[in-house]
């Protein structure tokens, strides 16, 4: 793993350098069932940098794509910078906005390539955050729900928290994982938390939405 991420934050941070927009961090695999599964013991994260965040609704290709799918997500926005020294509470009073997101990542790698797909980050082919919302008190999820939907009918209704787990705590995983490789949490930052459900296929011509209860909406249409 260690490999893969020494990799995989090298090429973030010259990609920064060179002039590339920095956009976040995505975290991925955050079940435990499936970081079991898979014989992780934490989550997987990248560095999200360049063209890849696009307007809700967002249109996006599939073209070159092999496996792609979508993945309904909540994202936060940093309001200050995140040192690998914080604890809870200073994560929750970091977060300045949450809101609805959507990932199309493309499995093109087999899991046994695991450096590969950690060092090319983790799938990632473009994402779209819905309006960012002032977040509830604290960062606490509980009472906030998601709704999936396809082609405008309702697939999935969800709890975040029990989807996608106690923000943050997760944040502070974040960036103490994240100074390990010389990285860092700073304000500005947008953090993909990671799939609320299995993740979708996607299929073209297809509209994909992700709708929060406290108003914010992602929307993300494919094409060919």
């Amino acid at each position: 793993m260690n490999k893969g991420l020494e990799r995989h934050f090298k090429t973030h941070a010259d990609r920064i350098h060179e002039g590339a927009r920095r956009l976040g961090y995505k975290v991925a695999f955050n079940s435990p069932a499936i970081q079991e599964q898979l014989g992780l013991d934490g989550s997987l994260v990248a560095g999200l940098a360049g063209n890849t965040l696009h307007e809700s609704p967002a249109d996006c290709s599939l073209a070159g794509a092999t496996r792609a799918v979508l993945e309904p997500e909540l994202a936060v926005l940093l309001a200050r910078d995140l040192p690998a020294t914080a604890d809870v509470d200073q994560a929750a009073a970091a977060v300045g906005s949450v809101a609805a997101a959507i990932e199309l990542v493309n499995f093109d790698r087999p899991f046994d390539e695991f450096e590969d797909i950690l060092a090319e980050g983790v799938f990632h082919r473009a994402f779209t955050t819905g309006e960012l919302l002032t977040p509830p008190p604290r960062c606490d999820l509980h009472g906030l729900r998601a709704t999936i939907k396809i082609n405008g009918e309702t697939q999935a209704d969800l709890d975040c928290l029990e989807a996608t787990g106690d923000v943050p705590q997760l944040l502070v995983y974040l960036a103490q994982l994240l100074d390990g490789f010389g990285a860092r949490i700073e304000a500005g930052d947008i953090i993909i938390c990671g799939s609320m459900t299995a993740p979708v296929p996607a299929t073209p011509g297809a509209r994909f939405e992700v709708e929060l209860s406290n108003g914010s909406v992602a929307a993300m249409r494919l094409g060919e």
